[in-house]
């Protein structure tokens, strides 16, 4: 019983302290990029929230659109020397294809920046993995 008590009471304080951290986090909107593959005219649209959880520091989520394919992504962004630097991460499954990406990217005091990412794609019907190195630009629109 002693044990369950115990069990209760870290349980009860891990809720308190996150529901904490939820609230001492800004929601501070919804911010749009357009972002371009390099060597392409191909444009898919990235829709971030972003949550401020003071100083310098930015939590975000959302979705990026190309065309009908709509794939969640979610990040981290800290303000470093008047730059934006975090990183984004996606994962899905098309068919017969599982994907991930891990991306880097940098962001002048105008939200218009740069990104490098790698993906990784694993078609399960030939059970093979392909990699890929992405660069590419972010250019903020509004958000439609």
């Amino acid at each position: 019983m002693k044990k369950i008590n115990i069990l209760i009471i870290g349980l009860l304080f891990a809720v308190t302290v996150m529901a904490s951290a939820v609230e001492a986090s800004e929601y501070i909107g919804d911010y749009c990029w357009n972002v371009t593959p390099q060597g392409t005219a191909v444009t898919g649209l990235l829709r971030m929230g972003v949550f401020h959880f003071g100083a310098d520091h930015y939590v975000m989520s959302g979705t990026l659109t190309a065309g009908a394919v709509i794939i969640p992504y979610r990040g981290n962004m800290e303000l470093i020397n008047s730059t934006y630097v975090g990183s984004l991460i996606n994962a899905g499954i098309s068919q017969a294809v599982i994907f991930n990406q891990n991306a880097a990217f940098q962001l002048d005091t105008s939200f218009n920046g740069t990104y490098k990412g790698i993906s990784n794609f694993y078609n399960t019907s030939g059970n093979q993995v392909t990699s890929t190195v992405d660069l590419g630009t972010f250019t903020k629109v509004p958000c439609p």
